[in-house]
């Protein structure tokens, strides 16, 4: 039975390496928990596999009033809950569900597939709440990336990842050319250039 009390929270979950699936097994079957594992299609020597979008991370919604969060920290596969200052972090629901909806999308269309910006490059985001917002390109991310980047959000840093298909490449501003330099009038001490170049 999932834990469906208003009072319960996403949390997220550190695995133990290629646990990933056993915990989310005990988490749901043990302790009767909703569990969300986002997995995304790759293609690895022409044949498409689903894989962890964040290697040994997985998300819980449990109530902490009504179970003791130990009792997630000792299930086999797992290695603890995430916190920062001993304090569980909770991940609001609708990042939870922004999450599902964009994996589900990029699953339909094949998976992770290529696209044309290289990193580096300047971009900007043609629409959504931050429409019009210039940006620099460092995707594609790797596995330990986007661990990190979800680390730095329950972290409450100011990065975000948004889809490729909301970003538009931003032209280099044309080069200025320097300011012609005035020619000189002296030769130092204030002493004239004459036309033969001899003071």
């Amino acid at each position: 039975m999932m834990d469906q009390r208003p009072e319960a929270a996403w949390y997220a979950v550190h695995c133990q390496p290629l646990k990933e699936r056993l915990a989310v097994t005990l988490l749901r079957d043990q302790l009767g928990l909703a569990i969300y594992l986002p997995e995304i299609k790759r293609r690895v020597r022409g044949r498409l596999h689903s894989t962890p979008l964040f290697p040994r991370y997985l998300f819980v919604r449990a109530d902490p009033q009504h179970l003791a969060m130990s009792q997630v920290n000792a299930t086999a596969g797992v290695l603890r809950l995430v916190a920062f200052d001993g304090v569980p972090q909770p991940v609001p629901a609708t990042v939870i569900a922004a999450l599902h909806e964009r994996v589900e999308r990029c699953n339909a269309e094949g998976g992770l597939l290529g696209h044309g910006f290289q990193p580096g490059d300047a971009v900007r985001l043609k629409h959504g709440p931050l429409q019009g917002l210039e940006a620099v390109f460092v995707g594609p991310l790797r596995a330990s990336e986007r661990v990190r980047v979800l680390i730095e959000f329950l972290g409450h840093c100011r990065q975000a990842e948004v889809s490729v298909d909301a970003l538009e490449r931003v032209a280099p501003a044309p080069a200025v050319p320097p300011a012609a330099r005035p020619p000189r009038r002296t030769r130092g001490r204030g002493r004239p250039i004459n036309a033969r170049g001899r003071a």
